[in-house]
């Protein structure tokens, strides 16, 4: 666990978190599974104590709070698919817990009005790719559920979304730089 209230370690887990589950996915493409497992495993060891974190001392219109719990569940769903070990009900305990962490925080995000612009399109954009990313991944994992059709519904918000004004995106917002 985190020491409480330490923004600077907080920012580098969260980062390193987020660079993990990215590489989780990337060797997961290259079929080179037992390092994506362990990867998305680290990163999802990481990201949950950063959240826990954030939960106990951030207000829930933080927007950290959403990144937090977006990256968490994007590297659950990294590994639930890449993880040899498990059995069919856990990897879908996994995909479950990613899909109610991914939408939570994509939500929250939407609620939030009070982020810069630039910042919230940014965020919204990348919310969606995971989202389409875990039922992707999820169709692999269960063919014919209805998660293909899901993953086409937010391929086409995130079309959508990309085709709207961003704002002023000269104007660079709290946290801009990570993860953008």
């Amino acid at each position: 666990m985190l020491p409480e209230g330490d923004p600077a370690l907080s920012e580098t887990q969260t980062s390193l978190g987020f660079v993990l589950s990215e590489s989780a996915w990337l060797k997961r493409k290259a079929a080179d599974n037992a390092s994506a497992s362990a990867k998305a495993v680290e990163a999802e060891r990481l990201l949950r104590d950063v959240w826990t974190n954030r939960r106990n001392t951030l207000e829930l219109n933080d927007w950290r709070l959403s990144l937090s719990q977006s990256i968490l569940g994007d590297a659950v769903a990294a590994a639930a698919v890449t993880e040899q070990t498990f059995d069919a009900g856990k990897q879908i305990a996994k995909l479950c817990e990613a899909e109610s962490l991914l939408l939570e925080a994509h939500q929250r995000l939407v609620d939030m009005p009070s982020v810069a612009p630039s910042l919230r399109a940014k965020r919204i954009r990348r919310d969606m790719q995971r989202i389409s990313r875990l039922y992707e991944s999820w169709d692999a994992a269960e063919p014919g559920k209805g998660y293909a059709e899901k993953a086409a519904e937010w391929r086409a918000k995130l079309e959508e979304e990309a085709t709207k004004p961003r704002g002023d995106e000269a104007t660079k917002g709290p946290g801009d730089e990570l993860f953008a």
